[in-house]
C-alpha cells in the first residue's frame, strides 16, 4: 500500500513470487494466483 502499486513494490523487493514450498513467515501478506 505504501508503494502505490504492485509494480513499485516489486521494484523495491517488497513483493515477489514464491513457490509452493515457501514457508510462511509472521507478517506475510498473500495474494493467491490461480487459473480456473
Amino acid at each position: 500500500v505504501a508503494c502505490g502499486s504492485r509494480k513499485a513494490a516489486s521494484e523495491k523487493g517488497l513483493a515477489r513470487l514464491e513457490g509452493k514450498e515457501y514457508v510462511m513467515q509472521d507478517g506475510d501478506v498473500v495474494d493467491f494466483r490461480f487459473n480456473v
